[in-house]
């Protein structure tokens, strides 16, 4: 559950996703979240049977799908790391 207070995590707009959270815990969930659809979405391939021009056409935007929620997630993964790691010093 939310507080009114709180900032949403993303914000998605012409295809860019803007992280709006200082907390690395909640980026990782998403980049899981992501993951674990485009899991589904793979699994659910399996259940076209017919290739006509409708059947590769599914295909085509579920692995269009499949391959921007995976750049999402590793993009996610790869800012929540970011946010965990130590502050390097300048000398």
């Amino acid at each position: 559950m939310q507080n009114a207070d709180m900032v949403p995590l993303r914000e998605e707009k012409n295809s860019v996703l803007r992280i709006r959270c200082s907390d690395a815990r909640d980026v990782y969930a998403e980049a899981v979240s992501r993951a674990e659809l485009a899991r589904g979405l793979a699994d659910s391939m399996c259940s076209i049977d017919v290739l006509n021009d409708d059947g590769v056409a599914l295909l085509h935007n579920v692995t269009a799908a499949i391959d921007a929620l995976i750049g999402d997630a590793m993009g996610l993964y790869r800012c929540a790391h970011d946010m965990q790691a130590k502050p390097k010093r300048i000398e």
